[in-house]
């Protein structure tokens, strides 16, 4: 909301896999991703965002409660140990008040 507020055109997905489909119909500017859904995992779209090409230079913004949580550092950690890939452009950790996310 906090997006559109401030005069972003915002698409919305429940979870990883509606995602990537949305972004394979229309690449969008940059991602608010956060690493936990349904589905396939924010850290399983990063890693699709990253190998391919035309989605690569995406602008990612990681915004997620699970930022302590083991499991979730852990794929985070062997996901960037790879070292064709790239970390999101920004990270937040929830809560995260509309002017930060700005």
């Amino acid at each position: 909301m906090a997006l559109e507020d401030a005069g972003f055109n915002v698409q919305r997905a429940a979870d990883g896999d509606e995602a990537i489909e949305k972004i394979a119909e229309q690449a969008p500017d940059f991602i608010s991703l956060d690493l936990v859904m349904p589905g396939k995992s924010g850290i399983r779209v990063l890693m699709e965002l990253r190998k391919n090409r035309d989605w690569s230079r995406i602008p990612v913004i990681i915004v997620t409660a699970h930022a302590r949580d083991p499991k979730v550092q852990r794929d985070l950690s062997e996901t960037l140990a790879d070292s064709t890939m790239v970390g999101p452009s920004l990270y937040l950790e929830k809560p995260v008040t509309p002017q930060s996310y700005l």
